[in-house]
């Protein structure tokens, strides 16, 4: 059989590159075959050739000419290209079987690999039980073991399953929280510079401060929420490896290499705790930094009426606020925050147009 796939691949090789025939394939007067791109490279060789359209036949020497649209009008052989083509498949699939067959022999005996030691959960041939290290293990049929560890790893596939589509419901869900963060954040330092866009180059190192402590906060937040949502998404993870595995092995010997590894980490994954519920929301209080950037700033600067009205009113809010609250906390500051939207959307779109009409002036 070898002699004869030699011989063939012999007969579908082109005589110039040595290689299988590469579409299209041309016939020269004298019935030698070549790839048309070596037909090419010959006439390029061939010094005169693409000048006189005359050149000489690799195999029988045999003087060629080239009339009209020059090798374009050479006829193809489809019959060699389709054989030639059907017979790379076959290499291929012969090497893939040949890999396969390899799998499942013992690397130390060249024996097949029917049997399973239990004790080093690794497939073993015959040999290796009656004179190898495994001679005093317990060992079983391998079919036997695929078969059971086969049902085994269906089963806990399925439960990786539920807990991959809970995942992803969370995740989904932790995905908004970190956009509505962000979205947070931008939006507490567009206020953060209108309030301080009113006012003069005193607090403006300030506000840059201010809105890296917001960056930073945000990162913090952001990574935190990252953290969950990997925790969250690796039972996905692992689910689509155990089904490849399951779906795509080639050999017992190949699934049993990998059912062990993987069970175990389903085994481990499926023991942690899940949060059933992800928070509903994570976000940046505008009040605690407006706090920070109106700490120790009297509101009687060289700046428009409107302006200091406008920081003024914002002062009076916090100040309510600030003596409100002996103790300040995440609920207190939210009470700020509130306050402080309240005000905004009644004063800012107001002082916005109030002020742009005094520059002009």
């Amino acid at each position: 059989m070898a002699v004869a796939t030699d011989w063939l691949n012999s007969e579908l090789s082109c005589p110039v590159c040595l290689e299988l025939f590469t579409p299209p394939v041309l016939v020269l007067p004298c019935s030698h075959n070549f790839c048309k791109r070596c037909i090419q490279q010959t006439l390029l060789d061939q010094n005169q050739a693409l000048e006189t359209r005359r050149f000489c036949c690799p195999v029988c020497r045999k003087r060629i000419r080239l009339r009209g649209r020059g090798i374009d009008r050479l006829k193809r052989n489809i019959l060699l290209e389709s054989i030639s083509e059907k017979f790379r498949q076959e290499k291929a699939n012969a090497k893939v079987n040949e890999q396969n067959h390899q799998l499942q022999i013992c690397e130390k005996h060249e024996e097949l690999l029917n049997l399973m030691c239990l004790d080093d959960d690794i497939p073993i041939c015959v040999i290796c039980k009656v004179f190898g290290e495994h001679s005093l293990h317990n060992v079983v049929r391998l079919a036997d073991v695929y078969e059971e560890r086969k049902n085994s790893f269906t089963k806990e596939i399925k439960s990786m399953y539920v807990r991959s589509e809970s995942a992803e419901r969370n995740s989904t869900k932790i995905q908004k929280i970190k956009n509505d963060l962000i979205m947070s954040a931008e939006e507490t330092k567009a206020m953060i510079e209108a309030v301080g866009g009113s006012m003069l180059t005193m607090i403006k190192l300030k506000m840059s401060a201010i809105k890296q402590q917001v960056d930073l906060e945000c990162a913090e937040k952001c990574t935190h929420l990252h953290a969950t949502l990997d925790a969250l998404q690796a039972p996905q993870r692992l689910y689509m490896q155990m089904k490849t595995v399951l779906e795509q092995h080639s050999n017992q010997v190949q699934f049993l290499r990998e059912d062990s590894k993987l069970r175990a980490e389903a085994s481990n994954m499926l023991k942690e705790s899940i949060p059933e519920k992800v928070q509903e929301a994570v976000t940046i209080s505008l009040g605690q930094y407006l706090e920070e950037l109106l700490k120790n700033v009297q509101i009687y600067m060289e700046c428009p009426a409107q302006a200091t009205n406008f920081l003024m009113k914002i002062s009076e809010v916090y100040n309510t606020w600030r003596y409100g609250y002996s103790e300040k906390d995440a609920l207190s500051y939210t009470h700020l925050d509130n306050l402080i939207y309240s005000f905004l959307a009644r004063e800012v779109c107001l002082f916005q147009s109030g002020y742009s009409s005094t520059e002009e002036g």
